[in-house]
């Protein structure tokens, strides 16, 4: 639908110009930002009797790290399939960083993580509680969630992911989260879908996070990895459209320790997903 604005000057009527209500096409909107997250026992699930992520899992972790490095997680860790966001490619590797910590029964873990910007916030020794969340039954959307605090209870990192914002666990410093405008569209044979921003409030202050976009408020640097839900369909029965993508870091990191390996400036970026398909819910 589209708009025209006049101006009514001494009984003439002069176009002011128009302005469209439809959004613009998600294929020319930059790429969306890659953020991902994964945690396997150390050694991979294929050592020591781990057995597998089969279609879910969680574990809590707490206690100092054994090690932490800058880089690509070993122990397969990005490739065990039970990865919350998008999977990185081998060239992400810079930006990528990982950790050691044992579980509740005293077993390792590899933790990786992958954020636009942000440097390796945790180092050996350091005390940490970390929670790793990972689920994907059959068409539904996968659902997951990493979130890693100090030893003060700080947050370190929060990584959600899920089919709609009731499917995400926020941090207790995000007070609400709720869809905001649609920033983009696409068509396809099943049905269409619609990109949207998010309107995130901390309580103290609230906020618009664009779609693809990072954002700071108050004291965290929040980054829009993708929101997207159909918005009709066709008649088709094992299609649907419904994921979201958000991470949250302190904007204001108190101690970094110093990368192991040299980090480019450029964030890295990840050519905007394809519908999924699955039935509709």
């Amino acid at each position: 639908m589209r708009t025209l604005w006049v101006l009514v000057v001494a009984g003439l009527v002069v176009p002011l110009g128009t302005c469209s209500s439809t959004p613009r096409s998600c294929k020319t909107l930059p790429p969306l930002p890659r953020v991902a997250a994964c945690a396997v026992p150390e050694g991979g699930w294929s050592q020591g009797g781990h057995g597998s992520a089969a279609d879910g899992y969680s574990v809590m972790l707490a206690g100092r790290i054994a090690s932490a490095v800058d880089g690509a997680p070993p122990d397969g860790c990005f490739d065990s399939g039970a990865v919350v966001g998008t999977t990185p490619r081998p060239t992400d590797a810079p930006f990528m960083w990982w950790f050691r910590a044992a579980d509740t029964s005293g077993k390792s873990w590899t933790v990786g993580a992958l954020v636009p910007q942000l440097q390796r916030p945790v180092a050996p020794g350091q005390l940490v509680s970390a929670e790793y969340q990972w689920s994907a039954r059959g068409f539904s959307p996968t659902l997951g969630r990493l979130e890693v605090r100090d030893g003060t209870g700080s947050l370190l990192l929060w990584l959600g992911q899920g089919g709609d914002i009731p499917d995400l666990a926020l941090p207790v410093e995000v007070a609400t989260l709720r869809r905001g405008d649609a920033r983009c569209q696409e068509r396809e044979r099943c049905g269409a879908w619609r990109g949207h921003d998010l309107v995130i409030s901390t309580g103290a202050a609230q906020a618009t996070l664009r779609y693809g976009r990072e954002s700071v408020l108050g004291d965290l640097r929040l980054v829009h990895g993708g929101y997207d839900l159909a918005s009709s369909y066709t008649g088709c029965s094992d299609w649907y459209v419904a994921s979201i993508l958000v991470a949250a870091v302190p904007a204001f990191p108190v101690a970094r320790p110093a990368p192991t390996a040299p980090r480019d400036a450029t964030s890295p970026g990840v050519t905007r997903p394809r519908a999924a398909c699955g039935p509709a819910t």
